[in-house]
């Protein structure tokens, strides 16, 4: 086996091991004892990092011009944290009316 080799799968296992933690961890926040509004932020938290994860890790994006990159994580970062407040709007609409 050549030292290419070696270095991929290196290169493919660490983000592979990192969702899987971020897997444990999500079942783990799931179980949590805390408000409905703070697990789903953490789990859409959990969720983006994840997707970072398999764009940076698995597809390459890291080897990507500077632009694309930012075209593709702003998105990725916005997407959730607009998903995020509307869900705790309606939450708290739910709670007040």
């Amino acid at each position: 086996m050549s030292g290419g080799h070696t270095s991929d799968r290196a290169r493919l296992l660490l983000p592979f091991a990192a969702l899987v933690a971020l897997t444990a961890l999500e079942l783990t926040v799931v179980g949590l004892p805390v408000e409905r509004a703070a697990r789903i932020t953490a789990l859409v938290g959990l969720a983006a990092t994840k997707a970072a994860i398999v764009l940076f890790g698995f597809m390459g994006l890291r080897g990507e011009p500077r632009v694309l990159r930012v075209t593709i994580v702003l998105p990725l970062l916005a997407a959730p944290v607009f998903a995020v407040v509307l869900m705790l709007e309606a939450a708290f609409r739910a709670r007040a009316g």
